[in-house]
């Protein structure tokens, strides 16, 4: 019926309830599923310098990357 789901998550309870759902439903039909994690950027007026760039997109990927640790612990806990 599904052979491919995506789930956007951002760590709240709504996106951890979807992201169960999607794994169930991805463990019964042998779906593909895709977990996405979008950040939103604020828009730059004016940069001064790259460094101030580069540091912002840094603390976006981490911040990402903790949203993804955080999603597969919780996911540990239910396999």
């Amino acid at each position: 019926m599904y052979s491919k789901i995506l789930v956007p998550v951002d760590r709240s309870d709504n996106s951890v309830r979807a992201l169960r759902h999607a794994l169930f439903l991805s463990s019964k039909l042998g779906s593909k599923l895709t977990v996405l994690n979008v950040l939103e950027v604020l828009p730059v007026v004016y940069v001064q310098s790259q460094i101030i760039v580069d540091s912002v997109i840094n603390a976006l990927e981490d911040k990402s990357k903790k949203v993804f640790k955080g999603l597969m612990r919780n996911l540990e806990n239910l396999m």
